[in-house]
């Protein structure tokens, strides 16, 4: 967040939220640095073992983390284009809140008349 408890501006050229980017946020709050990274790993572990164990993880006014079951298949093998056996496996699908998705469709509209992203 800034100064002024809005949120926080990001450049351009940030291409990628780090771990590191969330700690110096907790830190801003009066943290040290190793109290911080506690914090930003436990609330990590605590969504990693719910994805494990297959619950969803939700999180009001951001979104849902779910499991997704992907059952064996025959695939292609990209240079070949042959068959490639793809095991089955599990993955983590996002579903964002709607209120992530308008505020997304907002700043895509300023985005587009040349304001602030």
């Amino acid at each position: 967040m800034s100064d002024d408890g809005g949120p926080r501006d990001h450049p351009a050229e940030l291409a990628t939220a780090k771990k590191a980017d969330l700690v110096a946020v907790v830190r801003e709050l009066g943290y040290t640095r190793a109290r911080a990274l506690g914090l930003v790993d436990a609330v990590f572990d605590e969504v990693r073992q719910a994805l494990v164990d297959g619950e969803p993880v939700k999180i009001v006014g951001f979104g849902t983390f779910e499991v997704h079951e992907r059952e064996a298949r025959t695939g292609r093998h990209p240079r070949t284009g042959g068959p490639l056996a793809l095991e089955a496996r599990r993955g983590v699908g996002f579903r964002a809140s709607r209120k992530l998705r308008d505020e997304l469709t907002s700043a895509l509209g300023r985005s587009e008349e040349g304001g602030a992203r």
